[in-house]
């Protein structure tokens, strides 16, 4: 057998596997509530099934083939009952058999697990990208968290025709669509890109999930893996509002999130220290001797000068501002070592630096000298020296 056919029946394979496990839980919560008045009085005719998918699990098919049988005579116009009768008829190697049941559960209902998972597996099996991402976008809106959906949804984005068929879907903006964009940080660099491009074309259709539900992937990512130019791809798709520049939330406009993400300000907080940040001004105050950092955020500014430049008020030592702001390289090397800030004698200060290769991302950071006393921050920008710029 082909290294790429097996590949294919592993797959199938471990998607079955995964929505019989999910149905023998479900068969279970359904005994157990049986008899409490909520659960209408057709579920008691699970256990035919239940009894079945038991028989099943224990190796004895003919037995799990004439329970099902009977399920189905007790209630044929329950896909679970008749999907039953077609696992058991596969794993009894009566696939012809199987087909014709499962083409049955097909007709009655697509909330049936098992049903949509033979269908995938067959559109897997015979390469049927139509077939199987119709399939999938069916299991997955009725078990959205089914790990196995995973590799499929990897054997689609494959192919261009599979591609075709997940755009499809993800246009119409499926509960699955979170779990979709999450699911990018597993990825290798290739296959991201692939995923990232079919976020971008479902977000120009309208649809797109929220920044909180993939806050983990993204910190994933630029933490744990170090890819942050992914995770800031994946931050400025479904995170980044219409704001444009090298610094985001530069005026301080924005409220801070509740979870902290790499390309946005961040406060760190210690002991001492407070700040606020919203309603265009950061807000901060260190009671502790020396600078300490009080909002840093991931920037991307290019190999070359830069000039970084921001806006404040102290409450006592003015003069302190001028070392308010700094750029970093991530192994903690400040580039404004050497450097001297400039002020216009309004509030405004800027600092050109130099920015070396191998240093992407930089770490832009807010410091609080305590002789400053409390200091309001009202604008920050970090903009590239170009020609008579300088």
């Amino acid at each position: 057998m082909q290294p790429a056919a097996t590949r294919l029946l592993l797959i199938g394979a471990a998607l079955l596997y995964g929505v019989a496990a999910l149905g023998n839980g479900l068969d279970r919560w359904a005994t157990t509530h049986a008899q409490t008045r909520v659960i209408p009085r057709q579920f008691a005719a699970l256990s035919l099934p239940r009894d079945a998918s038991a028989e099943l699990t224990a190796g004895r098919h003919e037995q799990a083939v004439l329970l099902a049988s009977r399920a189905v005579l007790a209630a044929p116009s329950e896909a679970g009952a008749v999907s039953m009768l077609g696992a058991a008829l596969l794993r009894s190697d009566q696939s012809a058999k199987a087909y014709s049941a499962f083409q049955v559960s097909r007709q009655l209902g697509w909330r049936d697990l098992s049903t949509q998972a033979y269908w995938v597996t067959a559109g897997v099996s015979l390469s049927d990208q139509e077939m199987t991402a119709r399939h999938l976008n069916a299991l997955m809106r009725f078990a959205p968290g089914l790990p196995q959906s995973e590799e499929v949804l990897q054997l689609l984005e494959s192919s261009p025709a599979g591609r075709a068929q997940l755009a499809r879907y993800l246009a119409q903006g499926p509960n699955w669509l979170a779990l979709y964009a999450k699911g990018a940080s597993r990825l290798s660099p290739d296959l991201f890109a692939v995923r990232l491009n079919l976020l971008q074309g479902a977000k120009a259709g309208g649809k797109q999930t929220d920044c909180g539900t993939v806050a983990d992937a993204i910190t994933d990512l630029a933490y744990s893996q170090s890819r942050y130019v992914e995770a800031a791809q994946l931050w400025q798709l479904v995170c980044r509002g219409a704001a444009q520049g090298l610094v985001h939330n530069p005026d301080f406009s924005q409220p801070q999130r509740n979870r902290d993400l790499p390309f946005e300000w961040n406060l760190p907080g210690t002991g001492g220290v407070s700040a606020n940040l919203g309603g265009g001004q950061l807000i901060v105050r260190n009671e502790n001797p020396g600078d300490a950092i009080v909002a840093q955020q991931r920037v991307f500014a290019p190999v070359g000068a830069v000039r970084l430049a921001w806006s404040a008020e102290a409450e006592q030592d003015a003069a302190q501002l001028r070392r308010a702001a700094s750029l970093l390289c991530l192994n903690g090397t400040d580039l404004a070592v050497g450097a001297r800030a400039t002020s216009d004698g309004a509030g405004g200060y800027a600092l050109d630096i130099q920015v070396p290769d191998g240093c992407s991302p930089q770490l832009l950071v807010l410091r609080a000298p305590r002789e400053a006393g409390e200091i309001r921050f009202s604008r920050v920008t970090l903009n590239p020296l170009t020609g008579a710029g300088r």
